[in-house]
């Protein structure tokens, strides 16, 4: 089996490359992480930082701001309690009644005139039942 050349990283990362080296833009970067990095000057305008102090930079910052990754199987919902109803009564009971008044004034409401009663009307009407055409 032939192998290649075994892929080396360079040990100072320019200043243009650093931020993606870090995962970050490079306005998050200037303002977060660059001034605790040591500058390095490359010929007479080139900047660049060791990849060992900006990997130390990341290690400090994940202990301080990371948190442990979702198991296979967790939800982010599972690990909040769901707080319960705080409405009186048990699910599905009313919590106000209506009154033979307020039906009554509801009812008057309603305009009777547009609607036709279908054939047989007076059987559904004694079956509880009216039909609209």
């Amino acid at each position: 089996m032939k192998t290649g050349p075994i892929p080396l990283l360079p040990r100072l990362i320019r200043l243009r490359d650093a931020p993606f080296y870090v995962g970050m833009d490079r306005n998050r970067f200037n303002a977060a992480v660059r001034p605790q990095l040591t500058e390095i000057p490359i010929g007479t305008q080139g900047i660049a930082f060791d990849r060992v102090e900006l990997d130390a930079w990341v290690d400090q910052y994940k202990s301080r701001n990371g948190r442990p990754g979702l198991q296979k199987g967790d939800r982010l919902w599972d690990a909040k309690e769901c707080r319960g109803s705080t409405a009186a009564g048990r699910p599905g009971t009313l919590t106000r009644s209506s009154t033979d008044s307020e039906l009554l004034s509801v009812s008057t409401l309603i305009d009777v005139d547009m609607f036709t009663l279908s054939e047989g009307a007076e059987s559904d009407m004694a079956a509880g039942i009216v039909g609209v055409q």
